[in-house]
C-alpha cells in the first residue's frame, strides 16, 4: 500500500494547472466560476492573480467540474502545451539559463518543492544514462491522471527549453493504465511512453545531458539559483509552531493528536509540549486556532453543508463542532454564515438572501 507523507488539504500545488485548465475550458465555453468559489478561489480575475498553492482537494473538485462538463484527462495534453518554463518562476528561469541539460535537472531535483510539493522530484546520473524519477507525496485522487500528464510534458519541455526545441527524451514511465489518447501523449512528449509502470519517470543519454545549452547565461543562472536558495531556505527554517501548523494543515479532516504530531518530529510529547511552550503557545492552542480559521473560510467562502464542513474539521458530530463553534465565536455555524452573507447583501428587503434556519 502506497503511504504519502501529505494530506489532500495541503497546499501543494502552483495554480497554473488549475488556471490554463480553467482558460481551455473558458475557450470551449465552459464556465466553471461556480465551483471555483466553491472550493475558496473566488472568481476568474482573483484565480488570474493567485500565486499561493493550490491543495489537491480544491484541484480534484475542479477536475471533477470539468469531467461532469463532459471532458476527460485528456485536457492534459492541452494545458501541459501551454504550461511554458516561465511559469515556474526563479526554477524556470534557471532552466533556460543553466550551461547543460544536466545543471537543469539538478536545479529541478533541488527546487521543485517550491512550485510543486505534491511530488518528489529525485535525479540520479550515471556513466550511460540519467534518470529523473518523481514520487508522489500526495494521494492525487480524481486529478492524478490529469497532473500527471501534465508535469511529464512540463519536464519535456524544461529538456527542450535546453535543447533548443528537442527533449532528448529516451523514455517516460507512467504509472497508469494506458489511456485512449496514450498516442497524443508519445507524439507530444517524441518518445515511448510505457504505462503501469512503478511511479513517473525519465530518461535521458549521459550525452544529451552533458549537450551545451546555446541559451545558457551564466549571471542569470546563478541569479536564479540564489533566488530559489532563498525561497527553499525559507520553507525549511520554520519554527517549530509553523512547522506544527503546516503539519495539522495538511491532515484536515483527521486532525492528528498531540502523540502523532511529536512522533512525526521525532520528540516526545512532553517535549514538544515544552518547545510549543518556549514559542510562546501550546498545541490545543493552535489546534483550536486553525480549525477556528478553517471552520470560518468554509463558512463565509463556499456553499458546503455544515455537515460537510464539520466532517472537514474532524468533527463526527455536528453537535460538538457546533458547541466548539459557539466557544470559538459565541454564535452558531449557522448565524455566521447568515451575517456573512447578509454583509455581502446589505439591501435585501424581502429577506431573499437569508438562510432557512
Amino acid at each position: 500500500m502506497t503511504s504519502f507523507d501529505l494530506g489532500i488539504d495541503a497546499p501543494v500545488l502552483q495554480p497554473a494547472y488549475v488556471r490554463l485548465l480553467c482558460e481551455v475550458l473558458r475557450k470551449k465555453g465552459i464556465d466553471l466560476s461556480a465551483t471555483l468559489r466553491d472550493v475558496g478561489l473566488g472568481d476568474w480575475a482573483a484565480l488570474q492573480a493567485r500565486d499561493e498553492l493550490l491543495s489537491v482537494r480544491q484541484i480534484n473538485q475542479v477536475v471533477a467540474a470539468a469531467a461532469a462538463a463532459g471532458f476527460d484527462d485528456r485536457l492534459a495534453l492541452e494545458v501541459g502545451a501551454l504550461l511554458q518554463v516561465s511559469v515556474h518562476g526563479p526554477l524556470g528561469y534557471a532552466v533556460v539559463a543553466s550551461p547543460h541539460l544536466l545543471a537543469a535537472l539538478e536545479a529541478v531535483h533541488r527546487y521543485a518543492s517550491i512550485r510543486n510539493a505534491a511530488m518528489q522530484f529525485v535525479f540520479r546520473n550515471g556513466p550511460s544514462h540519467g534518470i529523473l524519477g518523481v514520487r508522489e507525496r500526495v494521494d492525487l485522487g480524481a486529478s492524478r491522471t490529469f497532473l500527471l500528464p501534465c508535469v511529464a510534458i512540463t519536464i519535456a519541455q524544461v529538456a527542450a527549453a535546453v535543447h533548443a526545441g528537442e527533449s532528448g527524451l529516451q523514455a517516460v514511465t507512467l504509472p497508469f493504465p494506458r489511456p485512449v489518447w496514450a498516442e497524443q501523449l508519445e507524439a507530444r512528449m517524441r518518445c515511448p511512453c510505457q504505462f503501469d509502470a512503478a511511479h513517473l519517470g525519465f530518461r535521458w543519454t549521459a550525452e544529451d545531458l552533458a549537450r551545451p545549452n546555446s541559451t545558457a547565461d551564466a549571471q542569470a543562472y546563478g541569479d536564479a539559483l540564489r533566488t530559489c536558495e532563498q525561497q527553499l531556505g525559507a520553507l525549511q527554517s520554520q519554527t517549530l509552531t509553523q512547522q506544527v501548523r503546516a503539519y495539522l494543515l495538511a491532515r484536515e479532516s483527521s486532525w492528528p493528536e498531540l502523540q502523532d504530531v511529536a512522533r512525526h518530529h521525532l520528540m516526545s510529547p512532553r517535549t514538544l509540549i515544552r518547545r510549543l511552550k518556549d514559542e510562546g503557545t501550546h498545541f490545543q492552542a493552535l489546534r483550536d486556532e486553525l480549525r477556528a480559521q478553517r471552520a470560518e473560510f468554509y463558512l463565509t467562502r463556499t456553499s458546503l453543508p455544515i455537515e460537510e464542513i464539520a466532517h472537514r474539521l474532524g468533527y463526527q458530530d455536528t453537535s460538538n463542532f457546533s458547541r466548539s463553534f459557539r466557544r470559538w465565536f459565541t454564535m452558531t455555524p449557522g448565524g455566521l454564515r447568515q451575517a456573512a452573507r447578509a454583509q455581502s447583501h446589505p439591501r435585501d428587503p424581502l429577506g431573499v438572501n437569508q438562510e432557512t434556519r
